[in-house]
């Protein structure tokens, strides 16, 4: 099995990168893969220093396989993620992407690894992930895995051709916008997904993750996840997801062994609706949303 290259971003937390290389450090396959770091430039002059912090905390990395970049002008996280991830995965046909305010589990790329090649021809697989949020299984589901109609940006996999069929301009938004049945769908995800795309193309907000999400969609795909958590966010005031410290997102981690069989479960309609619960904004949020975006 060929060890997919780790494609790590990172911006101006030096501390958040060590901490997630320590913990990558401590999987058997580190030593052997391919290791790319991606840090963008300062969009601040008072950030230049702690981009610098960042740059040097990679350059001290000690690994065999490593290949460092920093940014000659600031690009922002969605095109750097998409730059970036385009440039590797074209030559190594997939990828394990992560971002520097994460943290991982021991066996975190065992089972990234093991699932990317175990189900590279289940195509209606379009990516991997990580992180799961903490909702609660069916006591009779005996699985280690479930897909779900989300992408998910917090410790990713993904191959060549599914990264390759995103359409990051999302071209047929105003069609979708306009179909009701259409919105409903996507929302089976998360009642949030919709508007964060809405936000998106309007430029309101700057996101690769909801445009992949989009896509997987709109190919009636699926984010594999596994049962407990290989990896989480780690809350820091320079995060990039949340400008709000919360612990919504908090999960435990668990280095249980993950079982992946050769035919992965269907789909289960208990846990796509317990996925959409955990998504679903507040009331205030959903009526602000409806009241200002249709």
């Amino acid at each position: 099995m060929s060890l997919a290259p780790i494609v790590i971003f990172a911006y101006r937390r030096p501390a958040s990168l060590q901490h997630l290389l320590a913990c990558l450090e401590q999987t058997p396959e580190w030593v052997h893969s391919e290791v790319f770091i991606f840090i963008d430039a300062p969009k601040k002059s008072e950030e230049k220093a702690a981009v610098m912090a960042t740059y040097q905390q990679a350059q001290s990395l000690q690994h065999p396989h490593k290949h460092i970049f920093l940014a000659q002008q600031h690009k922002g996280l969605a095109r750097a993620v998409i730059e970036g991830v385009s440039s590797v995965i074209a030559e190594y046909g997939k990828a394990i992407v992560l971002e520097d305010d994460l943290e991982c589990t021991a066996d975190f790329l065992t089972f990234m690894n093991t699932a990317l090649e175990k189900y590279k021809n289940q195509k209606q697989v379009f990516s991997l992930s990580g992180y799961s949020p903490p909702i609660h299984l069916p006591a009779d589901y005996p699985h280690d895995l479930f897909l779900a109609p989300r992408f998910s940006s917090w410790g990713w996999g993904i191959w060549h051709d599914r990264w390759e069929s995103i359409d990051w301009e999302v071209s047929d938004f105003e069609d979708f916008w306009q179909n009701p049945k259409a919105r409903r769908s996507f929302a089976e995800g998360g009642e949030d997904l919709p508007y964060m795309l809405y936000k998106q193309q309007k430029g309101e907000n700057n996101s690769w993750a909801i445009r992949a999400c989009y896509n997987l969609y709109r190919q009636s795909k699926y984010c594999l996840y596994p049962r407990h958590s290989k990896c989480r966010h780690v809350y820091t005031k320079h995060s990039t997801h949340f400008r709000l410290y919360t612990r919504k997102f908090n999960t435990w981690l668990s280095t249980h062994p993950v079982k992946l069989p050769d035919e992965l479960p269907p789909p289960d309609s208990r846990i796509l609706r317990a996925v959409a619960r955990y998504y679903r904004p507040t009331p205030w949020r959903r009526l602000f949303n409806r009241l200002r975006y249709g």
